[in-house]
């Protein structure tokens, strides 16, 4: 019984590690589409009215920044153990 129990002790921050790690990539690519949003919006002035690029950019905005806050709850979940 006690061998299953502290399998299972190492298994926690294993995953809580995947997850911030999963996270993290998921910052990444969404720091990219903002730049990515950010070049189209400054290379067509014309079209930013019709294309809702604003809306877009501080929807991602949002997003990442509660990825973040996820992050940095795991990843203090992580150092407790």
């Amino acid at each position: 019984m006690e061998n299953k129990k502290s399998i299972f002790d190492k298994l926690r921050p294993l995953l809580l590690s995947t997850v911030v790690a999963i996270l993290s990539v998921f910052i990444m690519v969404e720091a990219v589409l903002i730049a990515f949003l950010i070049y189209i919006w400054y290379a067509d002035p014309a079209n930013n009215t019709s294309n809702h690029i604003e809306e877009g950019i501080i929807a991602l905005i949002i997003l990442t920044l509660l990825t973040y806050v996820m992050k940095v709850r795991f990843s203090k979940l992580v150092e407790k153990k």
